[in-house]
């Protein structure tokens, strides 16, 4: 599926379970978007979420990121040590103090956990950064190199300094 931006007309629903991303139009009956099991998304517990382009994707995962962190029962180690330092990271990122080398161990952080963790929680916990890093690489890009956010959300700070948007 090709990257297309929140920027655009269409309202950006994501499905974190499964980290994918389907855009459908404004005008959408709820009809439409339960049949998107049929290309291989599953809902969960029925949630949904709409965003439009006032949300920053960083954020975005950088919250759920810090739900995962709270709720791990601290079983195993790759959940419980993994989720606070991705959660970090992303925290870094969205204020402007991050930089490509906290991308990379982001990306590989994801990895360790998806594939060591002992429960759904572990396991699950890296596919909201997975998917915001998959379909909107730009934003995650302007917030490092740029120290900007594009939906104005983040206050970045780079060295404890307001940097101007």
């Amino acid at each position: 599926m090709a990257y297309q931006s929140l920027r655009d007309s269409d309202a950006q629903i994501e499905n974190f379970n499964r980290a994918n991303t389907v855009n459908l139009p404004r005008q959408t009956h709820l009809s439409a978007v339960l049949r998107l099991a049929q290309i291989g998304s599953i809902m969960g517990s029925g949630g949904l979420i709409v965003m439009d382009e006032t949300s920053c994707m960083v954020d975005v995962a950088r919250f759920f990121m810090e739900f995962c962190m709270d709720e791990s029962c601290g079983k195993c180690i790759p959940c419980r040590a993994g989720t606070v330092q991705m959660h970090d990271i992303l925290r870094r990122i969205t204020t402007g103090e991050a930089n490509e080398d906290d991308l990379e161990m982001l990306k590989t952080l994801s990895d360790l956990l998806r594939e060591t963790s002992l429960c759904g929680l572990g396991q699950t916990a890296p596919n909201p950064v997975i998917s915001t890093l998959k379909y909107f690489p730009q934003e995650y890009e302007a917030h490092i190199h740029e120290k900007r956010c594009p939906a104005g959300h983040c206050h970045m700070t780079a060295a404890g300094q307001e940097v101007a948007s």
